[in-house]
């Protein structure tokens, strides 16, 4: 969490009010004993990575949640938590990442990673090959095949180019590869 926020505020620094960032906190309350446990259990992971989270007394609840009809014992805290809101945030992303030079192909079904030398050159995708020498893959809630057949595990989706513009000869291989 401490790397994603630091990397957050830079892009909200560069995209401005627009992306949607906001540092809000983030409040787990607990209504028993057992909860508030867990919260202790964990309070000592957080704080070895260094975040800024803290217990929240009954009363410390109730100062911050006016009105709050469910009889809170008490709770975790983590003040620096931030959110931005995916629909705002993913355009603006999109639109910064394709001025550097990559290429956002949506709609299309990367069917596996295309390596030469032990280095990525391109992706295979349902509309043909695409000419890369970097990939992201993005999660969400479809399995893309090319990651799971790379052990990648449960993503959504590769978008091929992200920092590298084309590398390609104008025939769609790789310069560096030759694939």
């Amino acid at each position: 969490m401490v790397e994603s926020l630091a990397i957050w505020k830079t892009l909200a620094a560069e995209f401005g009010e627009g992306l949607g960032f906001r540092a809000t906190g983030v409040l787990y309350l607990a209504r028993r004993e057992a909860e508030m446990a867990e919260f202790e259990a964990w309070l000592a992971h957080a704080r070895a990575h260094g975040l800024d989270t803290v217990m929240q007394s009954g009363a410390q609840v109730r100062a911050a949640i006016s009105g709050a009809a469910a009889p809170w014992l008490g709770g975790l805290l983590t003040p620096s938590d931030a959110r931005a809101e995916p629909w705002v945030a993913v355009p603006l992303l999109a639109e910064g990442a394709a001025r550097r030079g990559a290429v956002i192909v949506e709609n299309c079904a990367v069917r596996r990673l295309d390596r030469a030398a032990g280095r990525i050159c391109g992706v295979i995708t349902e509309a043909g090959r695409v000419a890369c020498d970097q990939v992201v893959v993005a999660g969400g809630g479809v399995v893309v095949l090319a990651a799971a057949r790379r052990g990648g595990g449960h993503s959504a989706a590769i978008g091929a180019g992200l920092g590298g513009g084309d590398r390609t000869d104008g025939r769609g291989l790789c310069r560096q590869c030759g694939g």
